[in-house]
């Protein structure tokens, strides 16, 4: 993991803990889990997650045909972002990161 804060730190902790509990997420919890999971860094190749500004404003370029694949998906922001704003029929994810498409699942 890349070296972050002692809050980041807690805070990833935190999303952690959503995500292998059995809880049903709510619309705060998912945001909570995309703005402060710390993913990155991971590997040989690292990995850079979509700021949540950015994904927003993808969107809304992005349209909506009713489907939507995301390639290099990471946790799958983009994907929850582009389902929260133009609701396609079916959305498909692809991910090589075992965690991330674990926690992409949950989110």
């Amino acid at each position: 993991m890349a070296r972050i804060t002692k809050k980041e730190s807690a805070l990833h902790i935190q999303v952690m803990d959503l995500i292998h509990s059995d809880k049903q997420l709510t619309q705060d919890d998912k945001e909570f889990i995309f703005n402060n999971y710390k993913g990155d860094g991971i590997g040989a190749t690292g990995a850079f997650f979509t700021p949540e500004m950015l994904a927003w404003d993808f969107i809304l370029d992005a349209g909506c045909t009713g489907q939507c694949i995301e390639l290099c998906a990471g946790i799958g922001r983009l994907s929850y972002y582009q389902y929260l704003r133009n609701k396609p029929t079916h959305i498909t994810c692809v991910e090589l990161n075992p965690e991330y498409v674990m926690i992409g699942s949950r989110v």
